[in-house]
Protein backbone atom coordinates (compact mmCIF):
# COMPACT_ATOMS: atom_id res chain seq x y z
CA UNK A 1 0.00 0.00 0.00
CA UNK A 2 1.08 3.34 -0.85
CA UNK A 3 1.32 5.63 1.96
CA UNK A 4 2.62 9.64 2.12
CA UNK A 5 3.23 10.38 5.90
CA UNK A 6 3.68 14.30 6.87
CA UNK A 7 4.81 15.90 9.86
CA UNK A 8 5.21 19.59 10.56
CA UNK A 9 7.20 20.32 13.83
CA UNK A 10 6.54 23.31 16.04
CA UNK A 11 9.41 25.43 14.61
CA UNK A 12 7.65 24.81 10.96
CA UNK A 13 9.84 22.34 9.43
CA UNK A 14 7.79 19.81 7.60
CA UNK A 15 9.41 15.88 7.09
CA UNK A 16 7.51 13.73 4.47
CA UNK A 17 8.00 9.69 4.31
CA UNK A 18 6.77 8.16 0.86
CA UNK A 19 6.00 4.87 1.92
CA UNK A 20 5.40 2.22 -0.50
CA UNK A 21 6.94 4.02 -3.54
CA UNK A 22 9.53 2.68 -5.93
CA UNK A 23 12.32 3.71 -8.37
CA UNK A 24 10.56 7.14 -10.17
CA UNK A 25 7.30 6.72 -8.26
CA UNK A 26 8.82 8.38 -5.39
CA UNK A 27 10.32 11.37 -7.24
CA UNK A 28 6.94 11.37 -9.43
CA UNK A 29 4.69 11.41 -6.14
CA UNK A 30 6.96 14.63 -4.13
CA UNK A 31 6.64 16.49 -7.33
CA UNK A 32 2.73 15.80 -7.55
CA UNK A 33 2.48 16.59 -3.40
CA UNK A 34 4.53 20.08 -4.20
CA UNK A 35 2.21 21.07 -7.00
CA UNK A 36 -0.68 20.43 -5.04
CA UNK A 37 0.69 22.23 -2.19
CA UNK A 38 1.26 25.21 -4.65
CA UNK A 39 -2.33 25.50 -5.41
CA UNK A 40 -2.99 26.38 -1.80
CA UNK A 41 0.05 28.91 -1.47
CA UNK A 42 2.45 26.57 0.15
CA UNK A 43 5.89 26.62 -1.12
CA UNK A 44 7.65 23.75 -0.06
CA UNK A 45 11.71 23.62 -1.34
CA UNK A 46 13.39 20.22 -0.43
CA UNK A 47 16.07 20.72 2.60
CA UNK A 48 16.84 17.47 2.56
CA UNK A 49 16.48 13.96 0.98
CA UNK A 50 16.98 10.87 2.73
CA UNK A 51 17.45 7.73 0.60
CA UNK A 52 17.49 4.53 1.87
CA UNK A 53 20.48 1.96 1.63
CA UNK A 54 19.73 -1.24 -0.41
CA UNK A 55 19.27 -3.53 2.41
CA UNK A 56 16.48 -1.58 4.25
CA UNK A 57 14.79 -1.15 0.80
CA UNK A 58 15.04 -5.10 0.61
CA UNK A 59 13.55 -5.56 4.00
CA UNK A 60 11.16 -3.09 3.62
CA UNK A 61 9.65 -4.46 0.12
CA UNK A 62 9.64 -7.72 2.38
CA UNK A 63 7.09 -6.26 4.70
CA UNK A 64 6.03 -4.54 1.29
CA UNK A 65 6.64 -1.00 2.06
CA UNK A 66 9.62 0.88 0.39
CA UNK A 67 9.83 4.43 2.90
CA UNK A 68 12.28 7.63 1.54
CA UNK A 69 12.18 10.58 3.71
CA UNK A 70 11.95 14.23 2.73
CA UNK A 71 12.56 17.02 4.65
CA UNK A 72 11.38 20.88 3.44
CA UNK A 73 11.24 24.24 4.64
CA UNK A 74 9.15 26.85 4.11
Amino acid sequence: MKKVKAKISRNGEVSIEFIGFRGDECADERERLRKVMLDFGIMLEPKRIEKKTVQQIAREVAFGEEETRVSFRR
